[in-house]
């Protein structure tokens, strides 16, 4: 079973709240313990389903790392992100992910995390952005700051995942710049899923164009289409 790491406050809040609302796995929806992130089947399913990292074949990347295969547990984990109201998937994310940045420490330091944002109307209907909750973790246990202000979702941009390849570097587009400083910047980019690549390059050129040195990608799962496509390496 995976825990939560939290303070004092945050159990007794946890805690008073699962009174009222009880606890459900980030994955099956399962009640769980009220301190706990995912049920013990879900968590040893993960175990088996965790990525390394892959090449980009792609300049705009200093590296690019994923948590989860997107299949079996970890896709139900994202799907319940999608639907709303269960942000446990997002903690197990952040946690994983928060660990590959400390074993990356050498190589990449990093000045902010920016989540690939979603459009207004999404946020509204979902409650939230699950890139930007997954980033709020990662920085909740680094300490590196996440920024919301440097990239844009177009409300008219369709759904990446209802889209074929070529419609989805189309649909990239619908990423736009903020036009901030980021002169010099080291920047982790952060996403749920990653499938084509085609958002992640989109939204690291934006990064780049305003100013950014470098960015690391960092997503939640990955598809095995996109394993086919460049190979894993650690």
């Amino acid at each position: 079973m995976t825990a939560r790491k939290m303070t004092a406050a945050r159990k007794a809040k946890l805690f008073a709240l699962d009174l009222l609302f009880p606890n459900r796995c980030g994955c099956c929806g399962t009640i769980i313990r009220w301190d706990a992130l995912l049920c013990d089947q879900c968590a040893d399913a993960l175990e088996n389903n965790a990525v390394c990292g892959w090449d980009m074949d792609d300049a705009l990347f200093f590296r690019a790392e994923a948590a989860y295969y997107y299949a079996d547990r970890a896709r139900d984990g994202i799907l319940e992100l999608k639907r709303g109201g269960n942000g446990n998937f997002a903690e197990v994310i952040g946690i994983a992910l928060a660990q590959r940045i400390k074993t990356r420490q050498t190589e990449f330091t990093a000045d902010y995390i920016i989540p690939v944002p979603a459009k207004k109307s999404t946020i509204r209907e979902r409650g939230y952005n699950q890139a930007a909750l997954i980033a709020k973790e990662i920085s909740r246990l680094t300490g590196i700051a996440v920024r919301e202000d440097c990239l844009r979702r177009l409300e008219s941009s369709s759904v990446q995942h209802t889209l074929d390849a070529k419609a989805r570097e189309e649909n990239a587009f619908g990423y736009q710049s903020c036009g901030k400083n980021l002169d010099g910047c080291r920047i982790i980019l952060c996403d749920d899923v990653v499938t084509t690549g085609a958002t992640a390059r989109r939204c690291a050129a934006l990064l780049q164009e305003q100013g950014a040195a470098a960015v690391m990608l960092l997503a939640g799962t990955i598809t095995k289409r996109k394993e086919e496509a460049h190979g894993y390496r650690n």
